[in-house]
């Protein structure tokens, strides 16, 4: 039972290499041990009738879905997913991705490796070496701007707190000078 998903971001489409096996006819067979696995064998649904094939092309990225008993329901019958499906799975697998890059990255920077070594790195852990067309600069821009946001997010909480602390420091010294 397969089921094709589009996928724009050549990058994730290389990305999906280290994520999961790839078959001798190109298709990815799908597991459970990552989050963007998960999720798309639970969108996936039957059907009685074989959808209407509407994808093609090179962005086009065809999974086998595993042998389970979860899917016996699935046993002769077409397989397709819902229209809101292709857009959470790419969410998904978006969010994956970046989480895994920034641990990578951050684990390396934390070991004393230039930025562009551990970049080289999880590009050829994820076996993207082979598929990977762009350059490293596109992973390098993705990653210092999460940084600048990561250091955003910090910034503001740390400001909330510091006027939650003002404001109680306030409020005891209003009720000092009342008694």
């Amino acid at each position: 039972m397969e089921v094709k998903i589009h996928i724009k971001d050549p990058i994730l489409r290389a990305y999906l290499n280290g994520l999961f096996v790839v078959r001798e006819d190109g298709a990815y067979t799908l597991n459970t041990d990552s989050l963007t696995g998960t999720v798309i064998c639970s969108l996936v649904q039957p059907s009685d009738y074989p959808t209407a094939e509407e994808h093609g092309g090179k962005e086009t990225v065809t999974f086998r879905l595993p042998r389970s008993r979860s899917f016996e329901r699935f046993r002769g019958r077409a397989v397709w997913l819902p229209p809101h499906a292709e857009h959470a799975i790419n969410k998904v697998l978006r969010r994956e991705f970046d989480l895994n890059l920034d641990a990578s990255c951050t684990e390396a920077r934390m070991a004393g490796a230039k930025l562009m070594d551990a970049i080289e790195a999880f590009i050829v852990a994820n076996g993207m070496d082979g598929h990977f067309a762009g350059g490293i600069e596109t992973l390098k821009k993705r990653f210092y701007r999460s940084e600048l946001n990561t250091l955003k997010r910090m910034r503001e909480i740390m400001r909330q707190q510091a006027n939650m602390r003002l404001r109680r420091r306030r409020k005891k010294m209003e009720l000092a000078e009342r008694h």
